[in-house]
């Protein structure tokens, strides 16, 4: 048995790192769990939702099967994960999306470590699955955007009692697509218009005009496969880096539209692509070496102008440096194991999480900090062994987050976005 991967991790100013493992939410500071929450709402054997149906590929019901990690890319299984951990901008409250009642979890930050550190105040039932998050109006609302397409407006309450919230009340869209939405962001303008921009598996970028979201100010028209991931730089806000199906990372200038420049990276994710790659057996050709790859997440630094991002089930993260309009490699490092996620951390670093899923092996997230060196400006953090060490002996004590190999949530799941031949039939 060994402690199950970390699926996402964000980290505060005061190096407290808060970690999605299944259906629970792991708060760390300096190798100690300060703070514990586990998805009570989460059912059946190993963490399934065994109510819900799933559908053969000839469209019949079938039961939900076991999650299995050896399954593959786009394995369909029931999980309720808990994902999409943000912080407010003054760190007192944290958010996630939750699997298992398809709602959005809002907590409040006692650093009190004795009261817990995190404690559920609200709780959001949705129609469909929320599948990205984003704060606006000073971080008094979420923006919310579902599988389904639709975009819903969520208040902050500043109540300390838990509150819940069936999704049939009052609940209605402030925007939509057609296709389901896979990300989402919310940033002004140079005049301090506020704008949510939104991204989807039809290959569009919309840009709407907030709160008027009923005012589509613009399309980013160019993506040709799927857009899993869009960020907008803290310290350029006119810029937008998106990517997803396609071979390429698309830079943005959004105020305007135009499309400024496109980093390919066809050549250099070749020697790490493996048998996780290969695209589904109806989708196979004679020879069996159709491949399928997707950008999984882009993040970027803090202030400097570096772009990170990474190819789901690959064990590389690349850094894109940003200069006059373009993005160029600036250095690409390596992992032991699959890469996971991907986020922005504090003073221009990374931390990722990582696949590391054997008893032997602790190394389950690292930390890419900033070295401000022209050839190699990043490199893995000193503490990283240190740090997983601790992490690994406090959370062994949790029985819920051991594992077998068998036992092992889905990891890969963007390259089910692609669409293929069928789908426009």
């Amino acid at each position: 048995m060994f402690v199950h991967p970390i699926l996402g991790a964000i980290t505060d100013s005061q190096g407290v790192i808060y970690a999605a493992v299944r259906d629970t939410i792991v708060v760390m500071k300096d190798g100690e769990v300060v703070g514990y929450w586990v998805d009570s709402l989460a059912t059946g054997e190993n963490g399934h939702n065994v109510s819900k149906k799933l559908k053969s590929n000839e469209g019949a019901a079938v039961a939900a099967a076991v999650a299995t990690g050896g399954n593959g890319i786009g394995a369909p299984v029931v999980c309720s994960y808990v994902r999409n951990l943000m912080l407010t901008e003054d760190e007192s409250r944290l958010v996630a999306c939750v699997d298992s009642d398809k709602s959005l979890a809002i907590f409040d930050i006692n650093r009190d470590t004795e009261s817990g550190f995190i404690q559920l105040v609200q709780r959001q039932k949705f129609p469909k699955r929320p599948n990205a998050l984003a704060f606006a109006d000073n971080d008094t609302s979420i923006i919310v955007a579902d599988k389904f397409g639709d975009v819903y407006k969520i208040p902050l309450n500043n109540k300390s009692e838990v509150t819940e919230t069936k999704e049939d009340q009052g609940l209605e869209p402030i925007l939509g697509h057609v296709s389901m939405l896979t990300d989402v962001v919310v940033v002004a303008d140079p005049a301090g218009k506020n704008y949510v921009i939104t991204a989807d598996r039809d290959e569009h970028i919309k840009v709407s005009h907030y709160p008027q979201t009923y005012i589509v100010d613009k399309w980013l028209f160019g993506h040709g496969e799927f857009v899993s991931s869009i960020t907008v730089p803290k310290w350029d806000q006119k810029l937008l880096i998106s990517a997803g199906g396609d071979e390429d990372v698309f830079l943005w200038d959004w105020v305007s539209g135009e499309l400024l420049s496109k980093f390919t990276y066809t050549d250099h994710i070749k020697p790490y692509i493996n048998d996780q790659h290969l695209a589904p057996a109806r989708f196979q050709n004679e020879n069996n070496d159709v491949i399928e790859y997707g950008v999984a997440k882009v993040s970027t630094a803090s202030s400097e102008p570096y772009v990170a991002f990474f190819i789901e089930a690959t064990k590389v993260v690349f850094i894109l440096r940003y200069s006059n309009g373009t993005l160029e490699l600036a250095q690409k490092i390596d992992f032991n194991h699959n890469v996971i996620s991907l986020a922005s951390g504090q003073n221009n670093s990374f931390i990722v999480t990582l696949d590391n899923r054997v008893e032997s092996d602790e190394e389950l997230l690292v930390f890419i900090s900033y070295t401000d060196q022209s050839g190699t400006p990043y490199k893995i953090d000193e503490q990283t062994q240190s740090l997983n060490n601790a992490i690994n002996e406090q959370l062994k004590n949790k029985k819920e987050l051991l594992v077998d190999e068998d036992s092992v949530f889905p990891l890969y799941n963007i390259t089910s976005l692609k669409k293929h031949g069928e789908h426009f039939s």
